[in-house]
């Protein structure tokens, strides 16, 4: 090798050795730049999103509300001489002993039903009670515009009136023992676990009739100073969380997980199959996923949208 020939070596290796490094930390300044970039605009569209969906929820609260004060004044108002023929007339009892109304829906129809177990008292001033609340929930029928949306009454007595656009006669697949007393239907509007009579949201169900995720909004329906049962609202978590669980698929190998707080999956990534196979016994192994485990593991609930700043490894793939 000549002189020219060693020169020009020495060149391109200092020049390499000097490039190199210097190439190599631009790619990852570069690229350190552009996640941090993308993860604050994730975060920034995530609480619009939270904004927008604390408003829907809101309104719920507000039409339950309004909901609680009109039932409880027309309860409380005198007894009038006609009621009881009405009650009568949309009224009738089945072969299992139940009775549920004479009148049979069709989707969409403004006509809420009544079901009352085959024991409830039938005195005028229950038939009274029964007739009102289906008068006030037809009302408010009008107010729902969503193909999932329901608004109904439960009662300490084990009866119910529901008003349900999708399943108009939804009080005829109810058997003649059924009993929501011990569910959070219910039991969220006890004055011992709420005395503040305030409205409360349920943990995430999912419903097996509609075979989706529902929350509801119930409050306690007090008469006179007594409480009777509770009012509710269902919402599909499709429709309150209805940006948030839309797959965009805007990342490669994106994967989506939504849990609520008691660590009960509604959204489970790479097991979703899973998880819609076997709803209430639903577990993921995640013994050699000890960074989604990390990630799970933290516990805070705030309404604005965090960033988890670490990679997490899942399935061999690392995620941000």
């Amino acid at each position: 090798m000549n002189v020219g020939h060693k020169l020009m070596l020495i060149v391109v290796t200092s020049v390499g050795l000097v490039t190199i490094p210097a190439a190599t930390g631009i790619y990852y300044y570069t690229k350190n730049k552009l996640l941090a970039s993308e993860a604050a605009e994730l975060q920034k569209e995530t609480n619009a999103i939270i904004a927008v969906a604390s408003q829907n929820l809101a309104g719920y609260e507000l039409s339950l509300k309004a909901l609680s004060d009109t039932l409880s004044k027309t309860l409380a108002l005198p007894p009038q001489k006609s009621e009881e023929a009405a009650f009568d007339q949309l009224i009738q009892r089945d072969s299992d002993g139940a009775w549920r109304s004479k009148y049979k829906s069709n989707i969409g129809d403004m006509q809420s039903g009544l079901f009352l177990p085959p024991d409830a008292p039938l005195n005028a001033a229950q038939k009274r009670f029964h007739l009102r609340s289906k008068q006030v929930l037809d009302a408010f029928s009008s107010s729902i515009t969503s193909s999932s949306g329901n608004i109904w009454l439960l009662t300490l007595d084990k009866t119910e009136v529901i008003f349900d656009y999708s399943y108009p006669n939804f009080v005829d697949q109810m058997p003649a023992d059924n009993d929501y007393n011990k569910t959070p239907w219910m039991t969220l509007g006890d004055p011992t676990t709420n005395p503040q009579r305030r409205l409360r949201w349920t943990p995430p169900t999912y419903d097996m009739p509609s075979r989706q995720w529902l929350i509801s909004a119930v409050m306690p329906l007090d008469v006179n100073g007594r409480w009777v049962g509770t009012i509710g609202r269902d919402l599909t978590l499709a429709e309150a969380l209805s940006t948030l669980l839309q797959h965009s698929k805007r990342y490669e190998g994106e994967q989506q997980f939504l849990l609520d707080t008691a660590g009960n999956y509604i959204q489970a990534g790479p097991w979703q199959k899973e998880l819609e196979a076997k709803q209430e016994s639903f577990r993921p192994d995640l013994s050699k996923e000890p960074g989604l485990t990390e990630l799970f593991s933290h516990k805070d609930v705030s309404p604005k949208a965090h960033l988890f700043d670490h990679e997490v490894s899942l399935q061999g793939s690392n995620y941000l």
